[in-house]
């Protein structure tokens, strides 16, 4: 619980300024600190290259990179983005991190087809997915922020939320990120190998977000 506070109180030195809408984001993350995350890995469909996946691999990482796309957000769209994630993927495996990642689509059921037509056309994102239709994800969890800027989360292997923020599109949080990754290594070079580098901005164009 420590651990967490001192991550929520750097998390508040990356929200420098003192504007309404930065407390708002500073008391939505301190809510999704609060309590743990229900993934509902077993409430959702697993999809990989477009295919139902019958039995999904099982999470037994020290930590899970969460990324949530809600229903209001354009899934193909944010799809083309998913390349980006894959880099991160393929340099987690590299450093040997104990990191999973949860992406959880909150695809409506007019949506699904064209949803999973974009996975299939896709060769570059190699990663399990999950589908879900009836909106679990955020019943079962209500302390999520209705923010997307907060709907990407890292979370300890008791699901608690300890770090908030796209380390894509964030250099501060892409910083903590590493910090937190690397000091849980097993065999760490001397200063360190930054899990994630160079420009934040994802291949949309899109800048970096919560300064």
């Amino acid at each position: 619980m420590n651990y967490r506070f001192c991550l929520f109180a750097l998390w508040l030195i990356v929200l420098v300024s003192c504007n309404h809408a930065n407390k708002k984001i500073a008391q939505d993350v301190k809510r999704m600190m609060s309590e743990p995350i229900n993934l509902c890995e077993s409430q959702l469909t697993h999809y990989k290259y477009g295919i139902e996946m019958k039995n999904p691999p099982k999470r037994k990482s020290m930590y899970t990179q969460v990324v949530f796309v809600d229903s209001t957000t354009c899934s193909p769209c944010f799809w083309k983005q998913m390349p980006c994630w894959q880099s991160i993927i393929d340099s987690v495996k590299q450093h040997h991190v104990d990191l999973s990642f949860h992406f959880v689509f909150h695809v409506k059921h007019r949506n699904k087809k064209a949803f999973i037509e974009a996975m299939q056309h896709d060769t570059l994102f190699r990663y399990p997915v999950c589908l879900d239709t009836a909106g679990v994800f955020l019943r079962q969890n209500p302390i999520i922020s209705r923010n997307k800027l907060l709907h990407s989360f890292l979370v300890d292997n008791d699901n608690h939320v300890v770090l908030v923020g796209n380390p894509m599109q964030n250099s501060r949080i892409r910083e903590m990120f590493n910090n937190i990754l690397l000091n849980n290594l097993k065999h760490q070079e001397e200063g360190g190998l930054p899990i994630i580098s160079g420009n934040p901005n994802l291949a949309d164009g899109t800048k970096e977000k919560i300064n």
